[in-house]
């Protein structure tokens, strides 16, 4: 009955976190239209700050976060804010995209994965990681405008 309670409880929690987090992602310089910057390298970000446990179970909820954002047509680099070495670089085609992202808590470690839908679709790709100590993390993706 406990497990059953703390799960209700840890799914409304995330349900109130992820419609507190709605909106658009954009570069800092453009926070009027959404638009990914119009200067090269100017990073947009989609993440969300969440209290991780340094042992996590695979049993525990998921973490999402997702956002729309307008896009120019070119090409962009894509990383994730905590794991290290999870990059992709890919063109786009100008466009509105939903960005999403997922925490997926497993025996010990996270998994974290990310997608832009839009005109096209883009798997941003998958990466695991470990905290060393229980606090407040955050976790998502940025996305770096290359060339236009």
């Amino acid at each position: 009955m406990r497990s059953n309670v703390k799960k209700l409880l840890l799914a409304a929690m995330a349900a109130m976190m992820l419609t507190a987090t709605a909106g658009t992602a954009h570069a800092a310089d453009t926070a009027q239209t959404g638009n990914a910057s119009a200067y090269m390298g100017d990073p947009a970000y989609n993440t969300k700050e969440l209290f991780l446990t340094a042992n996590p179970k695979d049993d525990m909820a998921d973490g999402r976060v997702i956002r729309s954002i307008d896009l120019r047509a070119g090409r962009y680099r894509s990383s994730m804010v905590v794991g290290q070495g999870c990059s992709l670089e890919f063109n786009l085609p100008a466009g509105t995209y939903s960005w999403r992202g997922l925490l997926d808590p497993k025996d010990g470690y996270y998994r974290e994965s990310a997608i832009l839908e839009g005109p096209v679709t883009v798997h941003l790709g998958y990466c695991s990681w470990k905290i060393s100590s229980s606090g407040t993390v955050r976790w998502g993706t940025k996305l770096v405008p290359l060339s236009f």
